[in-house]
């Protein structure tokens, strides 16, 4: 049951946690309440005694300690809430969190791990067996003896079974959040608000609550913090504002340099750069952003200097993304307000600034705010200000034709998004249309929203996922097309601009709102 009892712990001025305070509840129930637990697991002893250390789909950089206590950390949850909402006692758990002060993460039950070892948990459950009369097991040593036996398969379907469908809030600011997401390893949270004096904070996520890692003032900030991105090593931070400079930020180290994109020639005319979004190289060498003005940027760390590539959109660029999510590609995708998104070969451009893109991906009927990547080198998703999200496959570009179709749509429905009452669309792809699925629901209007893959460890990167305009988050099927999940008013009518799913907990997907809050979205079964 959800805890009685909130208690909120100031950590400045702009951020606050929230955490939770409940008393224990019985740790154990009657035999037949497990049945569905036992059928939806297997019965196999082979299947439940499988190695403990099984691992799938696990970042090289990600230590197998880390990786595994989260996904016991998952699975258990699960279990727990399919219970009815049983939960184990958690002193030792509870004593941790007191000791990193306090703070644990806002969900409706205890999140711990036995401290039993498996042997001693069976052996538990068969002398409880042998007692006689009703017998009873516990859901926790289930999950501790199983979860990490679970292949791809079993994963996929358990976390299908359990799909957030409640909120709560876990972080409160005092002006609206513009950035919110995981690292690649889930380590770390990141999160970015509005305004001059909101600083840009870092949690440590690897114990399953907020613990404050770092805290960094922002500078030259016009508007507020745009983008926010972690390096592939995790020790160093980029954001981006309306400003002509990148921040370079050292996660454990007092590093905080201006990275000045400016040219000979835009210093001379005073111009004045807007930096809507960044991404890392694999090899954390090379920066690209996307500009105001259709401009692309390449920004070389090791020589300090930037590589423009001027009109490459009609309009101003807001997202780039790698094409299989920066893991050694040369292969970039840009898009913005003038609705096509692009493909670059990154060496084609290096050897001339003004060479044409390797492809042109055409269907949205409005500008593109985002663009993400399914890290296979062959899908992406984008999200259109015509209220749409588009599903594409790299093998399948547009027609020359269709394209200059598709621009004389773009330029016949131009409106100002962030102020202006969104236009009438019609969802019905176009004739021709390349893109594998069109997954409509949601609301773009006001912000550059975030959509993006679930994640490959824990769903097999089924879904999509993204935030809304009125203030809900939702979940598609990629393989359907449905519309599975609907969170409405999960920040009341503010809209939810970024969207994160912890790489490796299926119940923590993140979304960072316009109305101050963090919230954390969560399966919640059934009550008794």
């Amino acid at each position: 049951t959800p805890p009685d009892m909130h208690r909120r712990l100031e950590i400045d001025d702009n951020v606050e946690l929230v955490s939770d305070e409940s008393d224990d509840s019985d740790n154990s129930f009657d035999h037949p309440g497990i049945e569905s637990l036992l059928h939806l697991l297997g019965r196999d002893s082979a299947y439940a005694t499988r190695s403990r250390s099984r691992l799938h789909d696990a970042p090289p950089r990600l230590s197998a300690d880390f990786a595994n206590s989260r996904l016991r950390h998952s699975v258990h949850r699960l279990l727990l809430d399919s219970s009815g909402g049983a939960a184990e006692s958690c002193s030792h758990s509870h004593a941790a969190g007191q000791k990193a002060g306090g703070i644990s993460f806002c969900f409706p039950f205890n999140s711990c791990t036995s401290a039993a070892g498996p042997a001693e948990s069976s052996s538990a459950s068969d002398a409880s067996a042998r007692g006689g009369g009703a017998s009873r097991v516990s859901v926790a040593n289930v999950a501790l003896n199983r979860c990490l036996s679970f292949g791809a398969k079993q994963r996929y379907h358990l976390a299908h079974q359990h799909l957030p469908n409640n909120t709560r809030v876990v972080l409160k600011g005092r002006s609206f959040f513009f950035c919110g997401l995981f690292s690649e390893p889930g380590d770390v949270f990141m999160c970015a608000a509005q305004g001059t004096n909101s600083p840009i904070r870092l949690f440590d996520t690897r114990e399953g609550n907020f613990r404050p890692l770092k805290s960094v003032l922002a500078r030259d900030v016009g508007w507020s913090v745009l983008d926010l991105s972690l390096s592939p090593t995790g020790h160093h931070l980029v954001y981006s504002s309306w400003s002509h400079c990148l921040q370079l930020v050292g996660v454990h180290s007092d590093l905080h340099e201006p990275l000045s994109l400016l040219s000979a020639d835009d210093a001379d005319e005073g111009a004045y750069r807007g930096m809507f979004c960044h991404r890392w190289s694999s090899c954390g060498d090379l920066l690209v952003v996307g500009c105001n003005g259709g401009s692309l940027c390449l920004y070389d760390l090791a020589m300090r200097r930037p590589m423009w590539y001027p009109a490459r959109h009609h309009n101003d660029v807001n997202t780039v993304c790698w094409a299989d999510g920066g893991r050694g590609s040369n292969l970039l995708l840009s898009s913005g307000d003038d609705g096509i998104i692009k493909l670059w070969d990154l060496r084609c451009l290096r050897s001339a600034s003004t060479a044409p893109p390797a492809a042109m991906f055409s269907g949205h009927q409005c500008g593109v705010v985002y663009l993400d990547s399914r890290q296979d080198g062959r899908h992406f998703l984008s999200n259109s200000k015509d209220q749409s999200i588009k599903l594409w496959d790299l093998r399948r570009p547009a027609s020359n034709n269709f394209t200059n179709e598709c621009r004389r749509k773009v330029a016949g429905h131009q409106f100002d998004y962030r102020y202006q009452s969104v236009p009438q669309f019609d969802s019905t792809p176009l004739s021709d249309d390349p893109s594998l699925a069109t997954l409509t629901g949601h609301v773009v209007s006001r912000t550059l929203l975030r959509a993006r893959f679930s994640p490959q460890a824990t769903t097999g990167q089924r879904y999509v996922y993204a935030g809304s305009a009125n203030g809900d988050v939702l979940i598609w099927d990629c393989l359907s097309g449905r519309l599975l999940r609907r969170l409405p008013g999960a920040h009341g009518n503010a809209p939810v601009r970024d969207v994160s799913w912890h790489p490796f907990d299926s119940q923590r997907l993140l979304s960072a709102g316009w109305d101050a809050k963090v919230r954390c979205s969560y399966y919640q079964g059934p009550k008794d």
